[in-house]
């Protein structure tokens, strides 16, 4: 089953991809370096882009070609921050056509848009003991991470980079046994969650990457004489292929598939002595798609003298959007006294991210910190059904039942700030506070995240 997950995972966006080079060659004739047809104006870009996404004043460019009755794209001398490595302009979409190669500079300003910061931790295992009193409390499956959310930490442009991930979800996991007449307790949990990751473009243009995030999480165990539960550390390492639908200077749409593998923690516990133990044992198949937004055109034009308000506005502006579903291929299986039980399974979820941003300073010549962004989310996400409980008892008073403890649906509010250092680093720091209070699953989160562009 996995070995088939895979491979339709890479072929996503490889099919993109080629699509996009049959698009290509349908739609444009590229001018030979140097070549001059039909009375094209020869244009001279001010500077190039050395490999790393960098301006090189150093270096001669070769001038690019303009067909009669182009419009010029205003250039981004004073850009010189594309974070990682640029993407060569695909000149057509696979929804209308795009003008002829603009070069790189164009792309560059997809590439300066800070990722979104996200949020989530979308419930886990809900478990309840029965022996004529009830304990609850959530099974740290996995870690206790919860699913992916492919809109965390990420941006609709593939990008070459390493990065690091750090939340802290204050109040998230309640256990709850003070119902029961003996050592009756109740203790909430934080969780703190450590993400390290890499993505990769592949390609000529690199209009395709794949991303890996392998998560751990700080150990929970709760345990008295009537109920208890018991996690490691570990998350579900995930796969996250990326590949480009459209792109253009002001926009960018990409469509992918997510695959998060059972990597992570078994789980265990026990209700008056009867144990039992949850496999982690599901895959989760995330198909997505995305969109930047940049609708301001080019900094020169957008800070100009003949530029109004609005312009210089949107001209600091991005929007980003993530829609995808998590959707789990299998059951968890489940021990009790060293005997199979059966399994269950968690339901489906939908998540909408959306982000905008805004550019408080582009200073390319400071030492230090060369830009600063101010960012603000929301994210949404509904169950739809799908999964079920498991319900299994000792054969004389002692029950467990176990169910996905995700909310019917929840919607939670980000904002942050994210800091341009030296080019080619991103630090972010950010909250999440949730807006539906009855449904929440933490009260707060914080995130700091760290992302190194190559």
């Amino acid at each position: 089953m996995h070995r088939y997950l895979t491979i339709i995972l890479l072929c996503v966006p490889v099919l993109t991809g080629t699509l996009r080079a049959q698009d290509r060659l349908l739609t444009v004739d590229f001018l030979q370096e140097g070549e001059v047809r039909n009375n094209a104006e020869v244009i001279e870009p001010p500077t190039s882009i050395s490999p790393n996404g960098q301006p090189n004043r150093r270096e001669t460019v070769t001038p690019r070609t303009q067909l009669p009755g182009q419009a010029t794209v205003p250039g981004n001398d004073d850009i010189t921050s594309p974070f990682s490595r640029f993407i060569p302009p695909p000149p057509a979409s696979l929804f209308a056509q795009s003008s002829p190669y603009l070069g790189r500079r164009t792309y560059s300003r997809s590439l300066r848009a800070p990722n979104e910061l996200g949020h989530f931790l979308p419930g886990g295992t809900l478990v309840t003991g029965f022996d004529g009193l009830t304990a609850t409390s959530i099974l740290p499956l996995a870690a206790g991470i919860g699913r992916l959310n492919i809109a965390d930490n990420n941006k609709a442009v593939p990008q070459n980079r390493v990065f690091f991930d750090y939340r802290h979800y204050h109040n998230a996991v309640t256990a709850d046994a003070s119902n029961f007449i003996f050592d009756n307790q109740k203790r909430v949990y934080n969780v703190d969650s450590y993400t390290f990751g890499a993505e990769k473009t592949f390609g000529e243009e690199e209009l395709i990457s794949l991303e890996f995030r392998l998560p751990f999480a700080g150990a929970m165990t709760f345990d008295t004489f009537n109920f208890g539960v018991d996690g490691g550390n570990m998350g579900n390492a995930s796969l996250i292929s990326k590949g480009v639908l459209s792109i253009d200077y002001d926009h960018s749409i990409v469509t992918g598939l997510a695959l998060s593998f059972p990597t992570g923690s078994d789980a265990s516990g026990q209700v008056n002595g009867f144990n039992y133990t949850v496999h982690n044992e599901s895959t989760y198949i995330s198909p997505y798609l995305a969109l930047l937004l940049q609708p301001g055109g080019s900094e020169q034009l957008t800070r100009g003298s003949g530029a109004t308000c609005i312009d210089k506005f949107l001209g600091r502006s991005s929007f980003q959007i993530f829609g995808q579903a998590n959707i789990p291929a299998s059951s968890h299986s489940v021990d009790a006294a060293g005997i199979d039980v059966g399994g269950f399974k968690e339901d489906s979820l939908l998540m909408l991210d959306g982000s905008y941003a805004f550019n408080f300073c582009n200073k390319p010549d400071n030492r230090i910190v060369t830009a600063l962004d101010g960012i603000a989310e929301l994210h949404y996400a509904r169950s739809i059904g799908g999964g079920n409980a498991l319900t299994f008892n000792d054969g004389f008073f002692t029950a467990v039942s176990l169910a996905g403890a995700a909310p019917a649906e929840m919607l939670n509010f980000t904002s942050g700030l994210s800091a341009e250092i030296r080019e080619n680093t991103r630090l972010r720091v950010g909250a999440s506070v949730p807006l539906m209070m009855d449904k929440r699953t933490f009260d707060a989160e914080f995130i700091v995240s760290l992302n190194h562009f190559f």
